[in-house]
Protein backbone atom coordinates (compact mmCIF):
# COMPACT_ATOMS: atom_id res chain seq x y z
CA UNK A 1 0.00 0.00 0.00
CA UNK A 2 1.38 3.06 -1.13
CA UNK A 3 1.45 6.05 1.73
CA UNK A 4 -1.47 7.64 -0.54
CA UNK A 5 -3.68 4.67 -0.37
CA UNK A 6 -2.60 4.48 3.34
CA UNK A 7 -4.40 8.22 3.70
CA UNK A 8 -7.47 7.54 1.98
CA UNK A 9 -8.04 4.75 3.81
CA UNK A 10 -7.50 6.55 6.75
CA UNK A 11 -9.74 9.31 5.70
CA UNK A 12 -12.24 7.13 4.29
CA UNK A 13 -12.48 5.46 8.23
CA UNK A 14 -12.76 8.86 9.37
CA UNK A 15 -15.58 9.55 7.30
CA UNK A 16 -17.31 6.31 8.00
CA UNK A 17 -16.99 6.98 11.91
CA UNK A 18 -18.33 10.83 12.04
CA UNK A 19 -21.12 9.53 9.78
CA UNK A 20 -22.31 6.33 11.82
CA UNK A 21 -23.27 8.38 14.73
CA UNK A 22 -25.26 10.75 12.91
CA UNK A 23 -26.91 8.08 11.39
CA UNK A 24 -27.89 6.48 14.56
CA UNK A 25 -29.67 10.20 15.40
CA UNK A 26 -31.37 10.14 12.80
CA UNK A 27 -32.77 6.94 12.93
CA UNK A 28 -34.90 7.47 15.86
CA UNK A 29 -37.04 10.02 13.82
CA UNK A 30 -38.64 7.36 11.35
CA UNK A 31 -42.21 7.27 11.25
CA UNK A 32 -43.11 3.52 9.13
CA UNK A 33 -41.04 0.57 8.44
CA UNK A 34 -41.21 1.75 4.96
CA UNK A 35 -39.23 4.70 5.51
CA UNK A 36 -36.10 1.82 6.86
CA UNK A 37 -35.80 0.05 3.62
CA UNK A 38 -33.34 1.98 1.82
CA UNK A 39 -31.58 2.88 4.93
CA UNK A 40 -30.96 -0.81 5.46
CA UNK A 41 -30.36 -1.90 2.47
CA UNK A 42 -27.09 1.17 2.67
CA UNK A 43 -26.43 -0.27 6.06
CA UNK A 44 -25.95 -4.05 5.19
CA UNK A 45 -23.71 -3.09 1.80
CA UNK A 46 -21.73 -1.21 4.79
CA UNK A 47 -21.55 -4.19 6.94
CA UNK A 48 -20.49 -6.28 4.23
CA UNK A 49 -17.53 -3.56 3.24
CA UNK A 50 -16.52 -3.31 6.37
CA UNK A 51 -16.50 -7.37 7.17
CA UNK A 52 -14.29 -7.81 4.09
CA UNK A 53 -11.93 -4.66 5.43
CA UNK A 54 -11.79 -6.44 8.74
CA UNK A 55 -10.46 -9.91 7.38
CA UNK A 56 -7.81 -7.93 4.88
CA UNK A 57 -6.75 -6.20 8.20
CA UNK A 58 -6.83 -9.46 9.76
CA UNK A 59 -4.97 -11.18 7.04
CA UNK A 60 -2.05 -8.61 6.83
CA UNK A 61 -1.54 -8.71 10.60
CA UNK A 62 -1.14 -12.29 10.70
CA UNK A 63 1.03 -11.95 7.50
CA UNK A 64 3.00 -9.02 8.86
CA UNK A 65 3.73 -10.89 12.33
CA UNK A 66 4.53 -13.68 10.68
CA UNK A 67 7.38 -12.29 8.85
CA UNK A 68 8.48 -10.43 12.18
CA UNK A 69 8.49 -14.08 13.31
CA UNK A 70 5.42 -13.32 15.91
CA UNK A 71 2.32 -15.43 16.05
CA UNK A 72 -1.27 -14.68 16.48
CA UNK A 73 -3.90 -17.23 17.30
Amino acid sequence: MTEDEARQAYHAAARLSRAAPELMQHTDFLDRPADSYSILGNVLDTVRSLEVTLGQMAQWHRSAAAAAGQHFH
